[in-house]
Formats: C-alpha cells, sequence, structure tokens
C-alpha cells in the first residue's frame, strides 16, 4: 500500500519531468536483459546433463584450475617483481595441491552424489521452477521492504537503532526463509526418490505442501537465526569509524565466521526436517549426530561438488555476457550515436554475465540440495537405496570399496533398531501427517492426493 502510494504521487512529477526522458529505444535493453536471464536458466539446465554425465572430470578440472591459477599468480609476481605476491601464490598454489592430493580418493563418491543428484533434478523440474520463483519473491520483497524503510523515514525525525536492527533482521529473514523453502522442498523431493521404488505422480507439489505447512516453522526459525547475524554485521558495518575499525572487523570476522557454521548447519537440519518431519531443534541434533561420524566427508563433498556447480555458474554468467553483447549489437548497430552503439552493448554484456550467474548459480542450487538430501539419507539408511533404487546404489557404493561401508554404525544391518523406530513412527506420522522416511518406503503415494 505504501508502495503503491508513492508511486501514484510520484509518477505525475516522473512523466513531466523531461530530465526523465530518454532518447535512447529501450526495446533492445528490455530484450536483451530477458535474453540474458534466458540464457542464464538454459544454460543451468544443460549444465546439469554435464555434469550427469562427466561430474568427474568437472571435479579433477577444477581443483586443477584451482592450483593453476595461483601458479599464475605467483609468476606475475615474479614478473611485475612484486616478492610478495609471489609468496602468496606459491603458498596458496601448495596448499590447493596438498588438500587436491588428500582428498583425491573422495572424488569418485561426490561424483557419483552429484551425478544422480542431477538425474533427480532433471526428472523433477518443479523444483527449478521453484527456486526460480523465489528470485521474484525476492524482488517483490525488496520493494515491499523499501516502501516500509521509506515510509519510517518519512515519519520520524531520528531513526531509533532498535527498529532499524528489526528492519534488517526482516529483509534477511525474508530472504532466507524464501530460499529454505526451495530448499527444503527439493530435499522432500530428493527423499520421496529415495525412499519409493518407483514415482507414479509428481513429488514437487506435496513436498512443497509439507514444507509450507508441518515443517514451515522450523524453516523460519533457522533462517532467522541467520537472519539475526546478518542484521548485526550490517549494524557494526555502519558503526565502523576511524577510532573502532579494528574491533569492527574483528567483530565481522567472527561474524561471518559464525553465520557460515550456522548456514552448512541449517542445511543438512532441513534435509532432516524434509525426511523425517522432526522439529529444527530435533533435527540441528540428528545433524550433529551425522557430523560426529560423518563430519569430515560432508565437508570435503560440500567442497567439491560445490566446486562443480560454481563452474556451471561461472560459464553461465559468460554465456549470457555474450547474449547481451549480441543482442545490444544487433539492436543498436545502426545507432548514429557512438556512445550508445558502443556502450549499450559492453553494458548489456557486464549486466548479462551478472544476471546469467545468478539465475544460472539458482538454477543449480537445486542441484546442492538434492546433493545434501542424498547424502544424508544414504549415511543414515543405505538399506532403502539398495532395496530402491538398486542402480543408483552400486554407483555410490561401488565407486571405491571403502565407501560401501561409509554408513557403519549409522546404517546396513546395524542400523536396524533405527530402521524398526522408523516404522513405528511412520505409523504415527500417517496419523499426523508428517512425512517420516520410512513414509516414502512403505506408502510411495501417501502424498499423491
Amino acid at each position: 500500500a505504501t508502495a503503491g502510494y508513492l508511486w501514484i504521487n510520484q509518477y505525475p512529477y516522473i512523466r513531466d519531468n523531461s530530465s526523465w526522458q530518454s532518447d535512447v529505444d529501450l526495446t533492445g535493453i528490455f530484450v536483451g536483459i530477458i535474453g540474458c536471464m534466458i540464457a542464464g536458466v538454459a544454460f543451468g539446465l544443460f549444465w546439469m546433463e554435464i555434469m550427469k554425465r562427466y561430474a568427474s572430470t568437472i571435479i579433477k578440472t577444477m581443483l586443477f584450475l584451482n592450483i593453476g591459477c595461483w601458479i599464475a599468480v605467483a609468476i606475475l609476481g615474479l614478473i611485475i617483481g612484486e616478492m610478495t605476491l609471489t609468496i602468496i601464490g606459491i603458498v596458496f598454489a601448495a596448499f590447493y595441491a596438498l588438500f587436491s592430493w588428500c582428498i583425491w580418493s573422495r572424488i569418485p563418491f561426490s561424483s557419483a552424489l552429484l551425478s544422480v543428484s542431477s538425474s533427480i533434478t532433471q526428472t523433477y523440474g518443479g523444483t527449478v521452477f521453484l527456486s526460480l520463483m523465489v528470485i521474484l519473491f525476492d524482488v517483490i520483497w525488496i520493494f515491499v521492504w523499501g516502501a516500509c524503510v521509506s515510509a519510517y523515514y518519512l515519519v520520524v525525525d531520528e531513526p531509533n537503532s532498535f527498529v532499524i536492527f528489526l528492519l534488517l533482521v526482516s529483509f534477511y529473514w525474508a530472504f532466507q526463509v524464501n530460499q529454505n523453502i526451495s530448499h527444503t522442498t527439493t530435499c522432500g523431493v530428493t527423499a520421496s526418490w529415495y525412499f519409493s521404488t518407483e514415482l507414479n505422480y509428481n513429488p514437487t507439489p506435496p513436498a512443497f505442501r509439507r514444507t509450507m505447512t508441518t515443517s514451515f516453522g522450523s524453516v523460519c526459525f533457522g533462517s532467522l537465526l541467520v537472519a539475526i547475524i546478518q542484521a548485526l554485521k550490517q549494524m557494526v558495518r555502519s558503526a565502523r569509524n576511524s577510532k573502532n575499525q579494528w574491533i569492527s572487523c574483528i567483530a565481522i570476522c567472527l561474524l561471518n565466521c559464525l553465520e557460515r557454521i550456522i548456514r552448512f548447519i541449517n542445511k543438512f537440519a532441513f534435509a532432516h526436517c524434509a525426511i523425517y518431519g522432526t522439529s529444527f531443534i530435533q533435527s540441528a541434533r540428528q545433524t550433529f549426530d551425522l557430523f560426529a561420524s560423518r563430519g569430515i566427508q560432508a565437508l570435503i563433498n560440500d567442497d567439491l561438488t560445490g566446486l562443480a556447480i560454481f563452474a556451471g555458474a561461472l560459464i553461465g554468467g559468460i554465456v549470457s555476457a555474450g547474449v547481451g553483447y549480441l543482442l545490444g549489437y544487433i539492436f543498436y548497430n545502426g545507432d548514429s550515436n557512438s556512445d550508445v552503439r558502443i556502450g549499450v552493448p559492453i553494458a548489456l554484456a557486464v549486466y548479462g554475465f551478472f544476471v546469467g550467474l545468478l539465475f544460472c548459480m539458482t538454477v543449480l542450487y537445486v542441484v546442492h540440495s538434492s546433493i545434501v538430501c542424498l547424502f544424508v539419507c544414504y549415511c543414515e539408511d543405505p538399506a532403502s537405496l539398495s532395496e530402491n533404487r538398486p542402480e543408483e546404489y552400486q554407483r555410490i557404493a561401488n565407486v571405491k570399496p571403502e565407501f560401501g561401508a561409509i554408513n557403519t554404525g549409522r546404517g546396513g544391518n546395524g542400523n536396524a533398531p533405527q530402521r524398526q523406530q522408523q516404522q513405528q513412527s511412520a505409523q504415527q506420522g500417517q496419523r499426523q501427517g508428517y512425512n517420516d522416511g520410512n513414509m516414502y518406503g512403505n506408502n510411495s503415494n501417501k502424498f499423491a492426493v
């Protein structure tokens, strides 16, 4: 309402003020922006197919490129005579080389998860659509929140710091909730696939419905923790001055570390919420239990699969930049104004890179969510995958002999008591309406209605 009021009052001024008028035909700009968006989404979908086929090759290539980039930095330092730059390049190149050597045996397992998750995401494209809708909701929220903040500053002479803090929390909270709704829904879809032999219905709507009902409180609570930290960081940045600069830097560094830790825990906690229908607190406890036995493997897997996803998003941004420049060249090549003829295509290329990066990363983030859920399910109940999806089970378990025993103490033959407990919870869940893990296997059509 506030945004509408401000627009109605300001529109006549904008319409009649000649300084707001432009001599440039905006058609090409709009077409270029839309073209960059489409290119980013299309390349993201294309990259899923590439990851499904060549996951291991992509991960290994990115590891070598990472080392090569730091070697290039060291060589650049030698050329320009900056020994500090050379030392930094050598140290980081050696570090990443050592890291690659240590985790090289883990690549087959991460590659198998990445390949299977890409296949799941391609099969159930509703998760990609929901992830793209998150961008739309975020844009709407920016306008709504901005209008509310503008209204607050119009009615007060001196803004209250606590009110500003609450406004910042609400700003970041909405973004976190939107993103985590998509993440939890994707985890629910992956769990439906994992605990069933075949799906004769689209699991995305039921998973979304569960996320927005029984799991919505958990999503909001976990998102609030991150939003508070982000708001605190912004308050510290705004209060920074020459006297407390070092204290502010330390505070921001600590808050950044805390935020990354909570984000990492939240990813797996929300996966537990989607799989078992548990509360956020209980899911966090299950996550800590998982990390106690497989925390290092979870970190390595997250890093390796993230390399492949980031590579796709980066290439998607470059492709979108090329599309933006091409469309700008087509529309403005004949313009008599040289600034327009040269500047607009370049501007569309720069804008297209960031738009393509955003949209491609949004599409590929769905694969990341599926990987998290698949990792949790495989570590805690590998027997279900062996029974329901034997081909995929063999792809994951047989990449190397020791990975067949990744679930030692948490699954397989040693998991019988847990499976009996899940079966009892499934019967109770059928009455309560939440999605325990075995409910997918015992009654795969339960949530089809």
